[in-house]
């Protein structure tokens, strides 16, 4: 569906009608001074393009699609509403090396980086999607891999929020001969500091290296 405040407006009467309830019948969702016929138009398309769920003896609800988008707009918009990014970040350390790969793209291009991929939807859990971006990097699957902290942070550029990121840091026992994807990079840990990392990378290889248990931090980064 197509996120935009030049919906009909009808749709998007139905669809906050069905965000404040269960189930709704027919005639509770028809907007006052409106043609039946328009109207059943457009619950129809609903219900096909499979946004709304309809029971003969319950009437109609949101599906998992409905839910799903009316959760990520704004229900005066309906514009997508600005969230944190949920990533999962992978710490592949050996032989006092650590695995980075450089930005290729904005935000915060030609910086470098943890191995990091945005958790989905359909992923099952954090772990998942972990490990389906350790096998990004490597035919072989992680001997280990540890879920060890959650790191929060907000990087702002001239006092703007340019990025709001929620981390999952994974710690992964990978060999280096295991890693195979040619964007990622052995660095020597004694180089971090002269290098330009983007945020949270370095407060996140700290915090690795400091905690012994799992730890949840939350920062503003000025870049």
């Amino acid at each position: 569906m197509k996120l935009t405040p030049d919906m009909h407006f009808i749709r998007k009467h139905i669809l906050r009608v069905l965000t404040y309830a269960e189930w709704v019948k027919f005639s509770k969702m028809r907007p006052e001074n409106v043609d039946s016929n328009l109207y059943n138009y457009h619950l129809k398309r609903l219900v096909k393009e499979e946004y709304i769920e309809h029971d003969p003896a319950r009437g109609y609800r949101l599906s998992a699609a409905g839910m799903r988008f009316v959760d990520h707009v704004s229900l005066e918009t309906f514009e997508p509403r600005w969230q944190p990014k949920l990533l999962t970040m992978l710490i592949i350390i050996n032989d006092n090396h650590i695995w980075l790969w450089p930005k290729y793209k904005q935000p915060f291009i030609g910086s470098w980086s943890l191995p990091s991929g945005k958790v989905h939807y359909d992923d099952v859990s954090v772990e998942a999607a972990a490990l389906r971006e350790a096998g990004y990097l490597s035919d072989k699957p992680p001997q280990a891999i540890e879920h060890c902290g959650v790191i929060e942070f907000i990087a702002e550029i001239d006092g703007q929020t340019a990025s709001h990121t929620l981390a999952h840091i994974f710690k992964v026992d990978m060999k280096p001969n295991d890693v195979t994807h040619t964007k990622v990079q052995w660095i020597d840990l004694d180089e971090i500091p002269s290098l330009v990392l983007s945020p949270g990378t370095r407060e996140i290889i700290q915090a690795v290296e400091e905690y012994t248990g799992f730890f949840y931090k939350s920062l503003t980064i000025n870049w």
